[in-house]
């Protein structure tokens, strides 16, 4: 009896198969790069020293004739302290404690076939345990199979976290919780909540990508309940040229509808004089449109979009002399063409304010409902409100950071710098951080402050949070 787990399994490899002319994928971001600099206010030798060796222990399993050689690798990160926070006038204390840990595997017994994997800790829990409902003490993070055709075709199926694109700071991860526009610059940002097919055909300078993703769920997963992105990766004159795009299933699931437009896009990144140079434009496409219309004239007209997300950036590296340095800088636009995006709010009367029920952040409204930025917020007897994006309407921003290394006596001191500021809704943070390195082995001492600000502030002190924190962190590659 063929399990349902290798039906899914050939599913997406069929469905991949029709869909090999889709339009390589960037398939992860530098490890090296500047998001990672303040990840926990912790990680700044991230952003100017380059990726470390992970050792590996082999060891051959032998299954009848065939013989397996495996290899296993793993990494071990827990942190444990606490912070001093003061808001609103009022002061509070946390501790803090996380453990991650994560074991590779792989096996390749020719150049045709690999099968790879990991499993994962994680104490306290975490979003990616709540999302595959497995317990959070051991758990299947990964698991997939490549397979090489005909010497030139390279298929990729199972549960594996694909990235696509070189945003750095406007990431998945960003912290602007409160506008998740961001979270799509990598349109696969849920790919290893799904089981995937991929497939990547390089021809000369070009390769072209086709992904096919559906929930593992689903015993019998049918054409509406899939997912499809492709992307065309061309090299030419010293230049990345990415076009991309990514359609959802019918069904919403967990994600807000206004998420689940179709996506389309381009992306380019170039080398000059050191600095990388990256740019992105982004379309979400509204709910009326489909990409099949895509040769009308009434394509293109504004209505016709939900939104824009246009990201550029630049960042260097310093690593010829010692302190190295690093800094990364980067703009967001965000444009909304027509007034279909909606979010419910509750008015506050003795704040005038209202809050989002999505998003929980507080917009200000005057005596005759309207907001501080102009949007109109409409009341209802029951203190319901609704926040309309204007026709035309814009929102930017930018993030900043910048790290050094190699200091003091030991060169085992770092120091960096995130500022992350909302130029149309005036808030932001700043986020300043030390790393003592080694002082003990495999342990580094961690000491940051953030200083959040803007009208969301709405104390009568006005001044803003101030978060104090500092801990100890085990890291440990096997």
């Amino acid at each position: 009896m063929i399990s349902a787990k290798f039906k899914k399994i050939v599913f997406a490899f069929l469905a991949v198969c029709v869909f090999i002319f889709s339009v390589n994928s960037q398939e992860s971001q530098d490890d090296d790069s500047l998001d990672d600099l303040f990840s926990d206010a912790s990680d700044v030798d991230e952003a100017v020293i380059t990726e470390k060796e992970k050792s590996a222990n082999d060891f051959t399993l032998n299954v009848g004739s065939l013989k397996l050689p495996f290899e296993f690798s793993g990494d071990l990160k827990a942190e444990v302290g606490g912070a001093y926070i003061w808001s609103d006038g009022n002061n509070d204390t946390k501790v803090y404690f996380d453990l991650q840990n994560k074991i590779n595997f792989a096996t390749r017994p020719d150049k045709y076939l690999a099968l790879k994997g990991s499993f994962k800790t994680s104490m306290p829990d975490t979003s990616d345990v709540e999302e595959d409902g497995q317990n959070h003490y051991f758990y299947l993070y990964e698991l997939y199979f490549d397979y090489l055709m005909l010497n030139r075709i390279y298929i990729t199926a199972g549960k594996k976290e694909i990235n696509w694109g070189n945003v750095r700071l406007f990431t998945n991860t960003d912290d602007y919780e409160d506008d998740e526009d961001a979270l799509y610059t990598n349109v696969l940002k849920d790919s290893r909540n799904d089981i995937s097919g991929n497939i990547r055909i390089p021809i000369g300078p070009l390769t072209l990508t086709g992904v096919v993703m559906f929930k593992d769920s689903i015993d019998d997963p049918s054409w509406t309940e899939l997912s499809f992105a492709g992307n065309a990766e061309l090299i030419f004159l010293n230049t990345c040229f990415n076009l991309f795009f990514r359609t959802f299933p019918e069904r919403s699931g967990k994600t807000p509808d206004q998420y689940k437009n179709p996506i389309a896009g381009v992306e380019l990144k170039r080398t000059v004089l050191g600095f990388d140079f990256y740019a992105q434009e982004m379309a979400r496409v509204s709910f009326d449109r489909r990409f099949r219309d895509i040769l009308k004239p009434s394509f293109y007209e504004p209505e016709s979009f939900n939104s824009f997300v246009t990201t550029a950036g630049f960042y260097r590296l310093y690593t010829e002399k010692i302190p190295y340095f690093g800094f990364n800088f980067e703009f967001q636009n965000i444009y909304y063409p027509n007034d279909t995006y909606k979010r419910t709010f509750y008015v506050d009367p003795k704040k005038k304010a209202a809050l989002s029920d999505y998003y929980g952040e507080w917009v200000w409204a005057n005596e005759n409902g309207v907001a501080m930025d102009g949007e109109e917020v409409i009341t209802d007897p029951a203190n319901g409100a609704q926040l309309l994006h204007k026709k035309g309407e814009f929102v930017n921003r930018f993030a900043f950071s910048m790290g050094l290394s190699k200091l003091g006596r030991d060169k085992n001191v770092k120091v960096g710098l995130q500022w992350n500021h909302d130029i149309t809704n005036k808030t932001g943070f700043v986020k300043p951080g030390v790393i003592f390195s080694r002082i003990m082995p495999h342990c580094d001492w961690n000491v940051g402050v953030k200083y959040e600000y803007g009208d969301k502030f709405y104390d009568k002190y006005n001044i803003g949070k101030f978060t104090m924190g500092t801990y100890l962190k085990i890291k440990l590659d096997y």
